[in-house]
């Protein structure tokens, strides 16, 4: 509830929802900068979960996140170079 919206980022390249790739999450920034992702995707996704002693299968949840992670999911997002500033500071580097 304290966390900041961040925006909608998921796998590209043309998956649907029916491919084990699939994944479509919302990226949050915690009160503390910390960033995690709420969703769900397939068994190849970043929400699979090992099932039986060899599989893999789609899942939904919380994923905690890196902040290098996160702002190479947040530089697909459609949000401005200050926002990205603003929310991941230090980890910007400037060219």
């Amino acid at each position: 509830e304290t966390a900041t919206y961040v925006g909608k980022i998921g796998s590209d390249d043309g998956f649907y929802p029916g491919d084990f790739k699939f994944w479509e999450a919302d990226l949050y920034r915690t009160p503390n900068g910390r960033f995690f992702m709420e969703g769900k995707g397939g068994p190849r996704s970043p929400f699979a979960e090992s099932y039986g002693e060899n599989g893999w299968a789609a899942s939904r949840g919380i994923r905690a996140l890196s902040t290098e992670d996160a702002l190479g999911y947040a530089q697909d997002i459609d949000i401005s170079i200050e926002k990205i500033v603003a929310l991941f500071g230090d980890a910007v580097k400037v060219a």
